[in-house]
């Protein structure tokens, strides 16, 4: 089994969560619209992979500071995954450069969830991110 993490870096004073959609080439959820996340290493702390992840997919450098807020333990068994999806509050939008598992990233209001191309799971940490969100 593997563990994975997944971060909804939302900008508080918007109200914005970033989705980036995967690059045509992906074996995994090609071409969908995601969170960022991957795999924790083996002996790596959850916070410490939520960092790594997101400076390699986005560019975006969490401080030491940052609060992260678990929202859903998900299992995806026909990949042999679980994993826990986090909010991230930032002060403000971050410059994103995508790395190549990705083609395109925005920042996203929450009546924009209908219209977005991505896995029901995807759709519903975003749903329970902006919910979090409202509260801080």
């Amino acid at each position: 089994m593997r563990i994975a993490v997944k971060a909804a870096l939302a900008d508080v004073r918007k109200k914005k969560i970033l989705v980036i959609r995967r690059s045509e080439g992906e074996n995994w959820s090609k071409e969908l619209w995601d969170l960022v996340g991957g795999g924790v290493e083996e002996g790596e702390l959850l916070y410490d992979s939520l960092v790594r992840e997101t400076k390699e997919e986005t560019g975006i450098k969490l401080g030491k500071s940052v609060k992260m807020y678990p929202l859903k333990l998900w299992i995806v068994p026909e990949r042999d995954l679980v994993g826990i999806t986090f909010l991230i509050p930032l002060d403000e939008e971050k410059k994103v450069f995508l790395s190549e598992e990705h083609c395109e990233a925005k920042w996203i209001k929450r009546d924009e969830i209908k219209n977005l191309k991505a896995h029901k799971g995807i759709i519903e940490d975003l749903r329970l991110a902006f919910k979090m969100l409202e509260r801080l």
